[in-house]
């Protein structure tokens, strides 16, 4: 058997994610199986590489290229898919079904179970994409893509529409005045430092926690008119063959914001630490012994920073800094075309359905009722 003839990419479709390549391998019985007392039953229980490896090898692709197939999966999607995978291979294990030949039903089943066991839209959809990466194609496309299987998500959509996380977002004036009111650089301790530094970042360039996470010392550029980091890493979005970077522009006239001025007193505060190996990442712990940290150590400090101004931070999470900047820069008139560009978003509509959220303003109401009350 030709195992080149049977290899496919699974490409996304609407709101499906990208999903690995999955493997064919024949025709699947798709009936369901009762869900008897399967005590005697052999367990099929496996991780979803292993999975993944077990369709390769079924038709004899060899080690090194089932590696590259598994490496087109970026680590943080893996992770997602990871626990979706187990919720998964699970509801099989019970039925004695094969997971990754489960056919059309068995998958429309389980789905359609977890719908009604009040999983939202995106939750599904995520199991959808889980199982799309690893089960065997049928009629040569991804399972996840099969006409049942989309319209099944498509009734979800309409019987429980997603929602939004947000219906507003918090004023950005209220951030900046704090950080404004901390004072000099120089006088900050490394904790204020570094959090400050991190929102600043967020506010001027709102990337994704896991943009910030990734920038590198060795990668760092500055001019005049501010600094630029070459990405080592893809966004999340992103084109992995195309070089990226991130600008932060310099503002002189307040040095209380600018972000050229925190970043060189971050690094004098800093410096002493890159002197070790695995010290070269921009944002390190402030806690001995200054560890690289991670993307949900960055989250957590710009939800501090959001409390500490005085915003809601059981609401509003690290993400929705994307949302307040670009929502600000709308507000104030900035063309579409730049903040779309800053946000990474190809499309408009993006934007405008996910990220751009008002601030409730109230000077329209109190500018009636005090005409009103004259």
């Amino acid at each position: 058997m030709a195992g080149t003839d049977l290899l496919a990419l699974a490409t996304s479709t609407g709101n499906q994610p990208a999903s690995s390549p999955a493997i064919y391998t024949g025709n699947t019985d798709e009936h369901c199986r009762p869900n008897n007392d399967t005590s005697d039953v052999p367990t099929l229980t496996s991780s979803r590489l292993d999975s993944f490896q077990r369709s390769c090898s079924t038709v004899g692709l060899p080690e090194h290229v089932t590696r590259l197939l598994s490496a087109s999966v970026r680590k943080s999607t893996s992770k997602t898919y990871d626990s979706s995978w187990r919720r998964w291979n699970g509801w099989c294990d019970r039925r004695e079904i094969d997971p990754i030949s489960a056919g059309v039903n068995n998958v429309l089943t389980f789905l359609s179970e977890q719908f009604q066991n009040n999983l939202q839209y995106r939750t599904v959809n995520v199991l959808r994409s889980a199982i799309s990466s690893t089960h065997q194609l049928i009629d040569g496309k991804p399972i996840g893509q099969h006409p049942l299987v989309v319209r099944l998500m498509k009734g979800i959509s309409n019987e429980r529409p997603p929602r939004p996380r947000y219906i507003v977002t918090w004023d950005v004036s209220k951030e900046t005045s704090y950080l404004s009111a901390l004072g000099d650089n120089k006088t900050l301790s490394l904790r204020q430092l570094t959090k400050k530094l991190v929102m600043l970042l967020a506010l001027i360039s709102p990337e994704r926690s896991s943009v910030l996470t990734d920038l590198d010392t060795r990668f760092l550029q500055k001019q005049p008119d501010g600094f630029t980091f070459i990405l080592t890493k893809p966004r999340k979005t992103g084109d992995p063959t195309v070089e990226s970077s991130v600008s932060f522009p310099s503002l002189p006239e307040d040095p209380s914001l600018c972000p050229l001025e925190c970043l060189n007193a971050y690094l004098t505060a800093t410096s002493t630490f890159r002197l070790s190996p695995g010290h070269q990442k921009l944002f390190l712990s402030f806690q001995k012994p200054h560890k690289e940290i991670t993307r949900c150590t960055i989250a957590r400090w710009l939800c501090d920073v959001i409390q500490a101004a005085g915003i809601d931070s059981s609401v509003f999470k690290a993400h929705s800094t994307r949302a307040a900047s670009t929502s600000s820069a709308a507000k104030h008139n900035l063309p579409l075309g730049d903040i779309l560009k800053m946000g990474d978003w190809s499309s408009p509509s993006t934007f405008q359905k996910f990220y751009y959220k008002p601030v409730i303003d109230s000077r329209y109401a109190r500018t009636v009722l005090n005409k009103t009350m004259a």
